[in-house]
């Protein structure tokens, strides 16, 4: 809700590059990237100086701010828990996991994935 707030009391404003990577906290160039990807609709020259984001580009790529960092910190919590599991075990997780059984078909190995 406070998002759309944001979004309406700058409906009329045009912010610069360097007024919306404040905005969302990250760089310039994270900006620019992110123009090039197209997350951003819209028309936008060669010269990053001279484009101009509307209040629902902010809003837009405020929540992609958000959804990256949501999945950086699930990657690291994934990261520590399969080096916990790793080397608990003293196995590696592919060979623990997942085995060729004599008629060359994949069978699953192990109390974590035996379980599911």
């Amino acid at each position: 809700m406070a998002q759309e707030r944001i979004a309406l009391l700058l409906e009329d404003a045009l912010l610069t590059v360097e007024e919306l990577a404040f905005s969302c906290a990250v760089s310039r160039e994270w900006v620019i990237e992110h123009v090039h990807a197209g997350l951003v609709s819209g028309e936008f020259g060669p010269d990053p100086r001279e484009w101009r984001f509307s209040g629902s580009d902010l809003l837009r790529l405020r929540r992609v701010v958000g959804l990256e960092r949501d999945f950086e910190n699930s990657k690291a919590d994934i990261g520590r828990w399969e080096s916990g599991v790793n080397s608990a075990s003293g196995e590696n997780s592919a060979s623990k996991c997942c085995n060729e059984d004599k008629s060359g078909e994949q069978s699953v190995h192990g109390s974590v994935a035996a379980s599911v």
